[in-house]
């Protein structure tokens, strides 16, 4: 006996949601350094392994094999998992901010960069210039410490005002490549995983031997350290515009994300309304991205809004979130904005929960 169709007593259809746009990962690290293992055309290479580096043909006195065994020694560190890192090839002659620039191109997938070999105070500054043009990139820069412990390129730095490099003296070549490697190690996305840069030891790197003068010096121009105090530590952490890299680090995590999942939205569904509730979707949307923040301890838990005041957000008020995601009325929107079908601006207020670098103590005896 034939069966009849059942669609006009049950229709039904299958909707699968539309696949989020892969996300670019941040605990990517790229070492950049002269080799002939990579070919210029090529450019770029990712290795997850040290062993890989050596079956590839790199050599163990290379000087970008020791740069990414110093990176990947950071795997035993605090809290960090190093994942891999990329390799970029640099040419005879090159000039190093155009090869960062074509690495960028080849491969978008790394974040952070240093470099292997010794790099001239010229160089240094012409990368910091390359980086602050480029997005979501930060530039741990490596300087040597001279005889005369002159500071002088990190406070011309420092004038320029690069929120995008991270400068550190020492007297080995490599060694901005190993902060790096717990840098991006430790951007692991687990809870409670945020981390500051101060007081890290650097495994497989000696402290520089000097005096609390020469410290000083160095600190003020926003220049970093690596130093022994009680144990041997990373000091201050700082981007050479004085921001903390950490923060600098996070808030590119953070802005990338939320950039994410606003067009994550768009692309998912078949329209969003240019309406209250449309808008409160796409709020819903952002708050992904500040929840994972969040989760990791970057932003608090809820806080102070220590800044100007914000539409309804007044100066002092308490952020019990953490963050805070306000727009304008969308019946207060300009008729050629409607037209152009653009959202009303968003305002994602963030509190951060910061860091702890010194503690005071007070002492009182009572005999």
């Amino acid at each position: 006996m034939t069966n009849l169709p059942t669609d006009s007593d049950v229709d039904y259809s299958v909707e699968l949601s539309a696949k989020s746009e892969p996300r670019r990962d941040f605990n990517l690290g790229l070492i950049l350094g002269k080799t002939d293992v990579i070919t210029v055309e090529d450019r770029v290479k990712f290795y997850s392994l040290l062993t890989e580096m050596i079956e590839d043909g790199f050599n163990t006195d290379d000087n970008l094999y020791k740069a990414a065994q110093i990176y990947f020694n950071q795997d035993e560190n605090l809290g960090a998992s190093v994942k891999g890192v990329y390799i970029g090839c640099v040419g005879t002659d090159e000039k190093l901010s155009d090869v960062i620039l074509d690495c960028r191109d080849k491969e978008p997938n790394w974040y952070a960069y240093s470099t292997a070999d010794e790099t001239s105070e010229a160089d240094i500054e012409s990368l910091a210039e390359a980086t602050q043009d480029m997005e979501f990139t930060h530039y741990f820069g490596n300087a040597i410490i001279t005889e005369d412990k002159s500071a002088h390129l990190a406070e011309k730095l420092k004038i320029k005002g690069f929120s995008k490099t991270t400068l550190t003296y020492h007297e080995s070549p490599i060694f901005s490549c190993g902060i790096m490697g717990y840098a991006m190690g430790a951007t692991t996305g687990l809870r409670d995983s945020a981390f500051t840069l101060k007081f890290k030891q650097v495994i497989g790197a000696e402290p520089s031997n000097l005096k609390s003068a020469d410290v000083n010096k160095f600190e003020a121009a926003n220049a970093n350290l690596y130093v022994r105090r009680r144990k041997s530590q990373f000091e201050q952490g700082l981007c050479v515009n004085g921001n903390w890299t950490d923060e600098q680090l996070n808030t590119d995590k953070l802005v990338y994300d939320i950039v994410a999942s606003a067009y994550d939205l768009l692309y998912s569904v078949p329209k969003v309304d240019q309406s209250e509730a449309g808008h409160t979707d796409i709020a819903n949307a952002l708050s992904q991205a500040c929840e994972q923040a969040k989760k990791i301890k970057f932003i608090a838990q809820s806080g102070k809004w220590r800044k100007k005041s914000i539409l309804d957000l007044k100066r002092g008020d308490t952020v019990p979130n953490g963050y805070l995601i306000l727009w304008e009325p969308v019946d207060e929107q300009s008729d050629y904005d409607r037209e152009q079908r653009k959202s009303q601006p968003f305002y994602i207020c963030v509190v951060l929960a910061g860091a702890i670098h010194c503690i005071v103590v007070k002492v009182t005896v009572s005999r």
